[in-house]
């Protein structure tokens, strides 16, 4: 197993990892932070230990880790997601499924994104309709494939691309560097999504989408975004080969891209009649719903180190 711990991801992680144990501490310190007022977001502190562990296990694990961590991701998502759906067949539930392995089976087969997205973007386009009217007729045909369209979309093509960028699909000689951009990502998108909380509650007054999200404020964004330009700033040259514009760019993209994929997720939960997307993290909901943010700028951030190298 070739592991990819290089000495900025080391330093980015002995920083963050004392931030996190600070942190942690002064919620079972404080007496303020103790008490059931501050519940939530003791909740929503503890609940980063698990998701910073298991993006550091993707990141300095290595290609064959990266992908199958990405598997993994991709299943408790999907999973989550049919979940908040209406009953369905068991052979359309395997055709979903089957997403999976096609998709991560291509991407390793092919290495090519064109030829192994296309393979994903077939099976949820072609496939996947022909699976539903086959099943259950044409009762509320359009609604049913594009819910299960979605469903694929998010968790599986929009994950994977995670695994393309840290995966064997990378090419050889490349892991390090990749590994280190991929940290920069998880670095901005979880600042972005603790920024905006932290300020949101500290200073929200005006309302950003209250009929989707009601606690979503302009000072919460407004923070976030602020925290996430000036982290980009700090750790480009730590992490990445980007000049201070671009750097600043790819964080206004995160921070903005974040912003939207928790917006449209808590829209699909609102229309399914769902507050969280399941129950894997204690008090701060499911992986869909930490996740939400990371579905929408992996693939931007993807392709933009795609151009870039």
């Amino acid at each position: 197993m070739s592991f990819t711990f290089t000495p900025a991801i080391q330093t980015l992680l002995i920083y963050l990892y004392g931030f996190q144990a600070f942190a942690s501490a002064l919620f079972f310190i404080h007496p303020k932070l103790r008490s059931e007022r501050a519940r939530s977001m003791r909740h929503a502190a503890l609940s980063w230990w698990p998701v910073t562990l298991f993006g550091a296990v993707m990141v300095v694990g290595g290609q064959w880790v990266a992908v199958a961590a990405c598997v993994l991701l991709s299943g408790l998502a999907l999973r989550e997601l049919l979940r908040l759906l209406p009953a369905r067949t068991r052979f359309v539930d395997a055709a979903v499924w089957a997403a999976i392995p096609v998709h991560y089976g291509a991407m390793l087969l092919f290495r090519d994104p064109t030829r192994f997205y296309a393979v994903g973007i077939g099976w949820a386009y072609a496939v996947l309709p022909v699976v539903v009217f086959m099943a259950d007729g044409p009762k509320a045909y359009l609604r049913r494939v594009a819910q299960l369209q979605w469903a694929v979309v998010l968790a599986v093509l929009g994950l994977s691309h995670l695994a393309w960028v840290l995966g064997p699909a990378a090419g050889p000689g490349t892991a390090g560097t990749r590994a280190e951009l991929v940290t920069f990502l998880f670095l901005l998108v979880m600042s972005n999504d603790a920024a905006q909380f932290v300020f949101g509650k500290a200073f929200g007054r005006h309302l950003l989408a209250p009929r989707i999200s009601p606690k979503k404020t302009w000072e919460g964004f407004l923070g976030g975004l602020a925290v996430v330009l000036g982290l980009a700033a700090l750790a480009r040259t730590l992490l990445t080969p980007f000049s201070l514009p671009a750097a600043l760019a790819v964080g206004a993209g995160a921070a903005t891209l974040g912003l939207l994929g928790d917006l449209v997720l808590s829209s699909i939960k609102r229309d399914l009649g769902a507050k969280d997307s399941g129950r894997l993290l204690p008090g701060q909901g499911g992986a869909v719903d930490r996740l939400d943010s990371l579905i929408f700028t992996a693939p931007l951030f993807a392709h933009l180190i795609g151009a870039f190298s």
